[in-house]
């Protein structure tokens, strides 16, 4: 991370940055939203119909019905609920032609499974009975429906039915037709898993270049499990930038995330970029401020009628106060 002083002048020109992509995403908001509405909607009502084929399958012995409901009920709940993973990456239809294909709808749909997949695992491996505290997930359901349960056995059930759900996802992706994008998924699960073990074995002081190594093939590489299909349909010259700012997106989005769980991953000891030495509580503004700069700066290389887009999606990581 490049050394970022705090004089007045650099408040003020980061006052004005924060001011400038706020006019950009409230410009990309007002011209771009009602397609981005129109693609949302879509995609979760694909999204919707496909969470119900899975559940049918999950029961395809009626005999187990009754056995399954605390999975296929409890579950389904948090995984309806878990459709807001659609809005954030929804923005990025403004920068691809024809949104509305049938194929480039469907990549998306199973896109957002293999997310919500990659969730359930994470839910299990690190123990999350709520997604930060705003629904239950179906680690939590478990805990509730069984309680004489030992925990490990609701996390490992969590993680089982994400696998299931990765199954599912891309069985459907080869049949229909879609294989490179099936293959795109597996390869993005392959890095998560690197990522995963990494991130378990990890020493408990990290350098910086460790750190998002760590990172680069765990949350990033699951947002870039939604992000795949847009990328690959825009225009050669903007795909690889867009990638490029979206990578640096997710590395930031993680840190502001390793603040607000500096206490809570202090206890477990799981991977943290305060609490394992790579950056200092103290310089937490600083470090914000120098990603969003950088972010920025790749941002210009877009025609303008690009940028608001991102401009957006930075609003929604909620750096930009």
């Amino acid at each position: 991370m490049s050394e970022i002083t705090n004089t007045e002048e650099e408040q003020e020109q980061w006052r004005l940055l924060q001011q400038e992509i706020r006019t950009v995403a409230n410009v990309h908001s007002g011209r771009e939203q009602d397609k981005i509405n129109e693609f949302v909607h879509a995609a979760t009502a694909k999204y919707l119909s496909e969470l119900e084929l899975f559940r049918s399958n999950q029961c395809a012995d009626p005999r187990l019905e009754e056995f399954l409901r605390t999975t296929t009920e409890g579950g389904k709940k948090y995984l309806i609920w878990m459709q807001w993973v659609a809005w954030n990456a929804g923005n990025l239809v403004a920068l691809v032609d024809e949104p509305n294909e049938e194929d480039f709808l469907n990549e998306f749909v199973y896109s957002m499974l293999a997310y919500v997949c990659f969730r359930l695992l994470d839910d299990g491996l690190d123990y999350h009975p709520t997604f930060k505290e705003h629904h239950i997930t179906l680690v939590g359901t478990l805990r509730e429906a069984h309680p004489e349960h030992p925990v490990h056995l609701s996390c490992g059930l969590s993680m089982l039915v994400g696998m299931q759900m990765l199954q599912f996802s891309l069985k459907r992706l080869n049949d229909l037709g879609l294989k490179d994008h099936a293959n795109d998924v597996g390869d993005w699960w392959e890095k998560v898993s690197a990522g995963v073990l990494s991130e378990h074995c990890a020493p408990k002081e990290l350098n910086e270049g460790q750190y998002l190594a760590i990172i680069a093939n765990k949350s990033v590489a699951y947002n870039m499990v939604l992000y795949s299909p847009f990328i690959r349909k825009m225009k050669k010259d903007i795909g690889p930038i867009v990638h490029s700012i979206l990578h640096q997106m997710d590395e930031l989005s993680q840190v502001v995330n390793d603040f607000g769980d500096t206490s809570i991953d202090g206890e477990l000891g799981q991977v943290n970029a305060f609490t394992h030495q790579v950056y200092k509580e103290e310089d937490y503004p600083l470090v914000i401020r120098s990603y969003v700069m950088r972010m920025w700066s790749s941002v210009q290389q877009l025609p303008p009628e690009n940028r608001g887009a991102l401009a957006q999606m930075f609003t929604n990581a909620g750096v930009i106060t």
